[in-house]
């Protein structure tokens, strides 16, 4: 089977940075260099997974460009990638779920959005790395939707009701979220999609298109032409109701003293999601 395991340590085996613009740069990084090569990847604390469906001179090529790209997105240098061939299709179920679920495997509390991971969008909830939809359809049959849900906690979310103060506390930020952006101020292609789709969101919530346009940062004439025409494509209104559905189930809590965070289930005791 063509397809290999990379690995990008940090260096001395530091933590890397994991705040948002970071984590969003470096998907980006890892998704532009890869490109449809890409099944999963994983941005762990000391290092970052990256599964490719590639022979191996190619495989060797991904790994040294991308660890050159790595390391200027983290501005320090980086060892070389260790490469491990996925030897079959069980060895790429069992890969597959330790690379997207790498937080438990050593123990880190994951973040609930899961930014740091391809599995909002194999979900639909981020726009940047799609690609990954079909390598994963392809390549691993048996995983359906209700398996991704599960590893990334988001089976049992509430319906989205959208009002007026949910709009104003994460549409922005939601909205960034799903093209993997630190904000929304920017005229790539992405972003005016998802703009358009965040300002059909305020509209549902009833909010004036100068309200909408205080939220979002954008003009107020954006804001009313997004409004009046259905501007916005589905896949990114749906990412953005996504979005913003997991941030009311599952807000980022502030830290908690040790002696009161939740037992960390050991790897070797976690039951496995993925079928065999």
């Amino acid at each position: 089977m063509d397809a290999w395991q990379l690995v990008f340590h940090s260096p001395r085996r530091t933590p890397f940075p994991r705040d948002r613009a970071t984590v969003r740069r470096l998907v980006r990084v890892v998704v532009r260099v890869v490109g449809a090569e890409l099944l999963a990847f994983h941005i762990s604390d000391t290092h970052i997974h990256v599964l490719v469906l590639a022979q191996r001179a190619r495989a060797g090529r991904l790994a040294q460009a991308l660890g050159l790209a790595l390391a200027a997105a983290l501005d320090q240098p980086l060892p070389p990638a260790a490469i491990t061939p996925i030897q079959d299709a069980d060895h790429l179920r069992a890969a597959f779920e330790y690379v997207v679920c790498n937080d438990e495997k050593h123990g880190v509390v994951p973040g609930p959005w899961r930014e740091h991971t391809n599995l909002p969008d194999l979900l639909g909830a981020r726009r940047v790395a799609a690609s990954t939809i079909g390598a994963v359809r392809d390549h691993l049959p048996r995983v359906a939707g209700a398996h991704l849900r599960k590893l990334a906690g988001w089976h049992d979310l509430p319906p989205l009701v959208v009002t007026p103060d949910l709009v104003r506390e994460h549409l922005a930020e939601a909205a960034a979220a799903a093209v993997g952006h630190t904000g929304t101020l920017s005229r790539h292609a992405d972003i005016r999609s998802v703009i358009g789709a965040a300002c059909l969101i305020a509209r549902e919530a009833e909010l004036s298109a100068d309200t909408t346009a205080a939220i979002l940062g954008i003009g107020v004439s954006t804001a009313f032409r997004a409004r009046s025409a259905d501007n916005g494509s589905l896949l990114s209104v749906a990412a953005l109701r996504l979005q913003l559905r997991v941030r009311v189930a599952l807000p980022v809590l502030g830290p908690l003293p040790f002696g009161d965070e939740p037992a960390r289930t050991p790897w070797s005791e976690r039951k496995k999601v993925l079928p065999r």
